[in-house]
């Protein structure tokens, strides 16, 4: 997963993006999603639909979104004025990626970075990628670029801005 941000990060000069997906302090994989930032070379936003599309896919495998993933072109693997704007919910991981280094954050009242963030000890565990060893398919829970996650529904709300689709 890892080698895969990286390889990501290289081959964009823009913010790439995801979210992470576990239960119990543990990261199993993670959904690479379109940055739809309107800057997106100096920030990211994932889509409502797409936040929405993930929290069905993750709760569906057992999972749920437990943070989410972003690069820093400029190299600087600290969270971002920005960063700190979107860390509203306590517990969500922030991964920060710069090629191959890489930065775990944890958002919490208090943290030790403009009282917001605390740095969390990246442990790898070697083990099979959930997907490879799942039944489970994103694709079947995105809905086309455009749609709205509400149509189904019924209803012209807006989805909650934000990086956590909880």
């Amino acid at each position: 997963m890892l080698d895969r941000f990286a390889a990501e990060a290289a081959a964009d000069p823009r913010e790439i993006c995801g979210l992470l997906l576990g239960r119990d302090d543990v990261i199993h994989d993670a959904l690479a999603l379109p940055n739809v930032a309107p800057e997106p070379a100096r920030g990211f936003a994932i889509s409502p639909a797409d936040q929405f599309a993930a929290a069905r896919f993750a709760r569906a495998a057992g999972l749920a979104v437990v943070g989410c993933y972003h690069s820093h072109p400029s190299g600087n693997l600290s969270p971002s004025a920005a960063d700190l704007a979107e860390a509203a919910q306590d517990g969500f991981y922030w991964l920060i990626i710069d090629g191959a280094r890489r930065r775990l954050w944890i958002s919490r009242a208090g943290g030790q970075i403009a009282g917001r963030f605390d740095p969390v000890e990246l442990q790898i565990i070697e083990a099979p990628a959930f997907r490879e060893s799942s039944p489970w398919n994103l694709q079947a829970h995105l809905q086309p670029a455009g749609a709205s996650a509400n149509r189904r529904r019924g209803t012209s709300q807006a989805p909650r801005q934000g990086p956590s689709p909880q």
